[in-house]
């Protein structure tokens, strides 16, 4: 299991995406913040939502990816009628990854379980949130602040402190 600030390997995992079965590797997406939504019960009206907000976490440089805990969810009989969806749909039937980031695959109805990893690989948020306006709002602040985050300085050479400086003085 991983957690915050540690790297995430590079994975493989059959995706559904824009109406084709493929290999989404996570090595290829090294330029940008992944959203990866675990959703337990994963469906059309699932699929739909999460695609309205493709486009906003495209505008912060960041991919939103659906992972579903199971395969059977690709041979349902709405996914062939999606094509459209622009979403990766990832799909995690021995549920590694589901155990790897640690996203239940059995959350409540409604939630899901986000993480956010950086560019660079690095795991940065783990999120249980409502899957509606709201949750998916908290998603992109958490996205918003991590990519703003500055980077902590493990030297400061910049600054210097006179000794004493800080010393109070009686006139």
């Amino acid at each position: 299991m991983f957690h915050i600030g540690q790297k995430v390997p590079p994975f493989r995992t059959p995706a559904f995406m824009q109406g084709t079965l493929t290999l989404f590797d996570l090595a290829g997406c090294h330029t940008r913040w992944l959203a990866l939504c675990g959703i337990p019960n994963f469906g059309l009206v699932e699929a739909n939502f999460l695609d309205r907000h493709h486009e906003d976490f495209g505008r912060e440089s960041a991919m939103l990816l659906a992972l579903c805990p199971n395969a059977p969810t690709f041979h349902a009989p709405w996914i062939r009628q999606t094509p459209y969806v622009r979403i990766p749909m990832l799909a995690d039937p021995l549920s590694r990854l589901h155990r790897a980031l640690n996203i239940s695959p059995k959350a409540l109805q409604g939630q899901c379980c986000s993480v956010l990893i950086d560019p660079s690989g690095v795991l940065k948020v783990r999120l249980i949130h409502d899957l509606n306006g709201r949750g998916i709002n908290a998603l992109k602040e958490a996205l918003i602040a991590n990519q703003h985050q500055p980077v902590p300085l493990t030297h400061r050479s910049d600054v210097l402190i006179a000794e004493g400086a800080f010393t109070p003085c009686i006139l």
